[in-house]
């Protein structure tokens, strides 16, 4: 079986090729930028055989030649611009080109090439302003209200391939991923606001200062944990139309920081004082609700990944690769 991942060279995709390639598979990592030295390095020295290919999700032909090429059984569509308000107001349409006509094309590629099985790689911002009150977020009974224009495109893709699912019989899952964090996660120049944990550590690392505006409660998942489930959710026989995809567990930045003061005597970190601004940006004023995971559940997939397992694994990759965390953004 080959697969193919979008948005290889990324963050939550490069994790998902490694995974695959930890267990053998034969994968084609995609993307429009190639992936760093380490990340290469790190996939050649796995079981599977990963071979990279410059593509832009915007161009269907080359995708579909690529599927075609390496006789692709199935596709995970990861490429996306996270953007932030900034990039929304100076470039609208390369967000919505990316997002949505992009994820388009990625269908058209895969319908024509005869995948057999795509899954998307979707986002919990697509719950927008409803995430933020009542109980967990279900796929089914709380209804979307995106806000931003990343949200609005990330719940666009999922209608997208919904509908060209009905329309051309394709077997496509729809994973809807919890805040993630985790291996490879640097700055690559399409996601503006990195991961609160990303921040933390890189303030670890230098032996900084981190002032939290809040202790950010929420479902994080470890970006391990998302390449089982999504690997899972390939397999199943079945599966519902969209899946959460989350731990099941909440835990607080401040306990992330309380790990990191432990391991880097150096760290130091702290709640805000009255007015005072924070040095870690927690993805908004508010957190979000967790994600409800029966559906994940249903189709057998649990997670293992608890806060201490991941900061532990996490600690061990950035000690190895601490210039694609503290490398300065201008680096990308």
């Amino acid at each position: 079986m080959t697969m193919l991942v979008t948005g290889a060279s990324g963050f939550v995709a490069a994790a998902l090729v490694e995974e695959a390639a930890r267990r053998g598979e034969s994968v084609v990592a995609v993307d429009r930028a190639a992936p760093p030295p380490e990340l290469a390095a790190a996939w050649t020295a796995l079981p599977g055989k990963v071979r990279f290919a410059v593509a832009d999700v915007r161009d269907g032909a080359a995708l579909a030649d690529l599927l075609r090429q390496h006789a692709v059984d199935t596709l995970v569509h990861g490429a996306a611009i996270t953007s932030g308000p900034q990039r929304e107001a100076a470039g609208p349409a390369e967000v919505l080109e990316i997002n949505v006509v992009g994820t388009a094309r990625v269908l058209e590629a895969a319908h024509a090439a005869g995948v057999g099985r795509v899954v998307h790689l979707s986002s919990a911002s697509a719950y927008g302003a409803a995430a933020f009150a009542g109980a967990a977020l279900d796929e089914v009974e709380t209804a979307c209200q995106p806000e931003s224009l990343y949200s609005i495109s990330k719940f666009a893709g999922e209608r997208t391939v919904r509908r060209l699912a009905d329309l051309w019989g394709l077997d496509v899952r729809v994973a809807r991923l919890t805040a993630v964090f985790g291996r490879w996660e640097r700055d690559t120049g399409v996601r503006d606001t990195l991961s609160p944990q990303f921040q933390a550590t890189a303030l670890a690392l230098r032996g900084g200062e981190a002032v939290l505006a809040r202790p950010g409660q929420r479902d994080w998942i470890y970006v391990r944990d998302v390449a089982d489930a999504v690997l899972a959710l390939r397999d199943a026989a079945a599966v519902p139309p969209i899946v959460n995809v989350g731990p099941g567990r909440e835990w607080s930045l401040a306990c992330w920081c309380g790990l990191l003061a432990e391991r880097y005597p150096r760290f130091r970190w702290r709640l805000a004082e009255l007015g005072e601004p924070a040095t870690v940006d927690l993805h908004g004023d508010r957190d979000r609700r967790p994600l409800a995971v029966a559906r994940l559940a249903s189709v057998g997939y649990r997670s293992g990944w608890t806060l201490q397992r991941s900061f532990a694994d996490y600690a061990t990759w950035v000690e190895a690769h601490s210039g694609l965390v503290i490398r300065p953004p201008s680096a990308g």
